[in-house]
């Protein structure tokens, strides 16, 4: 079986979320979550739940904490579990079910498509 190629991987992510029309930061800090997507954080914001959702909300960025997300990856796996999660909450899907499906298929090596 091939190694993984993370590196490549996290490439490979970050240009579909550019597609979709995100840029990826991996500077943000935080004590809470490994990583953000938009509609994440507005459903956490609107619903009050889940933690301290404080300072300006993200609006065109998937954000990857920079004290959690330190080697390759955990950087794929997690910018793959926002990925997922901003699609299926996009599609309507409550915040605490996309994230239920994301955890199941961070860790997938099937590819992302780059349209759905």
């Amino acid at each position: 079986m091939a190694k993984r190629d993370y590196k490549a991987e996290v490439k490979r992510l970050t240009d579909i979320a550019h597609k979709m029309g995100y840029r990826v930061v991996f500077n943000w800090s935080n004590g809470t979550w490994r990583g953000m997507n938009p509609e994440a954080s507005a459903w956490l914001r609107k619903h009050k739940e889940y933690g301290d959702m404080r300072g300006r909300p993200i609006t065109k960025a998937i954000t990857l904490n920079k004290h959690t997300e330190t080697n390759n990856k955990k950087r794929s796996q997690t910018l793959r579990h926002e990925l997922i999660e901003h699609r299926l909450m996009e599609k309507g899907m409550s915040y605490p079910t996309a994230h239920k499906h994301a955890c199941r298929l961070q860790s997938s090596t099937k590819p992302l498509r780059e349209k759905y």
